[in-house]
């Protein structure tokens, strides 16, 4: 057979075994799966997902004679002990073995980037939402003007997105950038492209989130719009939340430290660049005293952290981070 006949078997026999899984699922001779129905886009759509993914990792992964190593730069969370700091994966894959000590970053975070946290935008309300994007909307205007574009807002939410896009745009010859946002399926390419063309400022979520990599200074700023806390309704979170004692702090906070390292980890890309991150959430402020600030700040690289514009203007006057051509 040629290749490309071999994968179209593959394909129909990865789909077959879906749909017979369904079956199971739904004829309650299988109840280890979590099951619903939604209707992304107006289609409607069943789906089913392991309550417990470690046993299927177990079975096809690490019971096998070869050894495995799992590597990530985010895979490491706050702890004093390995176990601690590792925890929160393991826990979700499974995982037994060893561990190795966590290594630092090779990039100068002390010298070569900020951390700004905005205490300024009131806490998100669904039913205040406006005067929180307004205020928003507001610091990333600021932002953006101070490092003249060569900025990615990265969003946790499509429709805050889409809001911010939409204020921008109609207000698009005040500023002296170009506005980008994210399109419609999975490769980014193009508007990445374009953005670094330009050197303006990229709205984006989901897939910017991680694997982007964009060195020099095309990219001077990663603007968090807001902590990327999981939503708790969905069902495979929802389900995680039924299993612990304290849900908040064993799978909310966790993910959402998982998910900020690989956001942030867009800013500092090779060992002479220059930036800004800049969380607009005011749940991080000192004022706030959530109880997760300080585990943000121990899982984050930077070393200079303020919540005063004023210490970040003369970051960037300092370092020559505005452009100047």
């Amino acid at each position: 057979m040629t290749s490309r006949h071999e994968r179209e078997i593959d394909d129909a026999f990865e789909a077959i075994n879906g749909l017979i899984t369904l079956i199971r699922v739904l004829s309650e001779m299988e109840d280890n799966y979590l099951l619903w129905a939604s209707s992304p886009l107006g289609v409607p759509t069943i789906s089913i997902c392991p309550k417990d993914i470690s046993q299927f990792l177990k079975y096809a992964l690490f019971n096998g004679k070869v050894p495995v190593i799992l590597t990530s730069a985010t895979l490491c969370q706050g702890g004093d002990t390995l176990e601690e700091q590792y925890s929160y994966m393991t826990h979700s894959l499974g995982y037994k073995g060893d561990f190795l000590e966590r290594q630092p970053s090779p990039f100068d975070y002390t010298n070569h980037a900020m951390m700004y946290i905005s205490n300024k935008v009131p806490y998100y309300d669904h039913d205040q939402r406006e005067n929180y994007l307004e205020a928003a909307y507001n610091e990333v205007v600021q932002l953006c003007n101070l490092t003249q574009g060569r900025t990615i807002v990265l969003f946790s939410a499509k429709e805050d997105m889409k809001y911010i896009h939409k204020k921008l745009s109609s207000r698009a010859n005040e500023y002296t950038w170009a506005l980008h946002v994210q399109k419609e399926g999975s490769s980014q390419d193009s508007v990445i492209a374009e953005f670094r063309k330009s050197k303006g400022v990229l709205l984006g979520t989901g897939v910017f989130w991680e694997g982007v990599n964009i060195e020099g200074s095309d990219l001077s700023q990663v603007i968090i719009f807001r902590l990327p806390f999981p939503v708790p309704s969905d069902p495979v979170y929802e389900y995680k939340a039924s299993v612990t004692e304290n849900s908040f702090m064993e799978v909310f906070v966790p993910d959402m430290l998982l998910r900020l390292r690989q956001g942030t980890g867009r800013l500092i890309r090779s060992e002479t660049d220059l930036g800004i991150l800049s969380i607009l959430d005011s749940r991080l402020s000192a004022a706030a005293k959530k109880s997760y600030r300080e585990q943000v700040l121990e899982t984050l690289p930077f070393k200079k952290v303020t919540e005063d514009f004023s210490v970040v203007e003369k970051f960037v006057q300092n370092k020559r981070i505005r452009r100047t051509d």
